[in-house]
């Protein structure tokens, strides 16, 4: 029996519903891709920098180092990926490494410090950023800008140390010297007429008796005239 012309053909709405479905799946794949792409030229960024590179989740917790980053610590990127950051480095705790990452994380702020890490003996410049995801921690060493600036220290302290020690010895010195030169008070007057006084009082009262003293007479005929 054929069908009128006006007869209505139900289709099932499962068919307009797979479509809308294939199309947002379609949609998903290709940001997938997209996101992919992305991360890759980011990853490829990150492995091509000289500085290092870490990310970590919200337990602490590793989920990429970079190149430049196991170079500096001298192991391999299975060391880290999937381990806390605390027990891969507990000498950190305690240190700037733990006060300003966790006020990173609880503040959502960015944060910057120098520090050194033991383990790793290495002086680092830090520079951590905050997300609802983790942490992103970009590092360099600095180790040898920083033993530069501990000889630097060392030698401005010696110069000083010099100066000090030289300062000190001249004062002492001109100390000596006033002492040597200061004038002895004379209670009896200049030496001269002190070893004239006593036995030669005689001669201070009576200058005849010195003229014909024969010391007097002996030094006078012997001494050179001034003609």
């Amino acid at each position: 029996m054929g069908r009128k012309s006006d007869d209505v053909v139900a289709l099932p709405s499962e068919m307009f519903a797979g479509g809308e479905e294939g199309r947002r799946v379609e949609a998903l794949t290709e940001l997938d891709h997209v996101r992919r792409e992305a991360q890759a030229q980011i990853t490829n960024t990150l492995e091509r920098i000289t500085n290092g590179f870490i990310s970590l989740d919200r337990e602490w917790r590793y989920t990429y180092i970079n190149r430049a980053g196991t170079t500096m610590a001298n192991r391999q990127p299975e060391d880290f990926i999937g381990k806390s950051f605390w027990d891969v480095y507990p000498d950190a705790l305690g240190t700037a490494y733990e006060t300003e990452y966790k006020r990173a994380m609880r503040e959502q702020t960015p944060v910057e410090f120098e520090e050194y890490l033991p383990s790793a003996a290495v002086w680092l410049e830090v520079s951590a950023y905050p997300s609802a995801d983790g942490l992103s921690v970009f590092f360099r060493d600095i180790t040898k800008r920083k033993q530069a600036e501990e000889r630097l220290r060392e030698s401005e302290e010696r110069l000083r140390l010099a100066k000090s020690s030289r300062s000190s010895t001249g004062a002492a010195s001109k100390s000596s010297d006033s002492a040597l030169t200061r004038p002895t008070p004379m209670k009896d007057g200049p030496p001269t007429l002190r070893r004239l006084k006593g036995r030669h009082q005689t001669f201070l009262s009576s200058p005849t008796r010195i003229e014909r003293s024969p010391t007097f007479t002996t030094w006078f005929t012997r001494t050179p005239r001034i003609r």
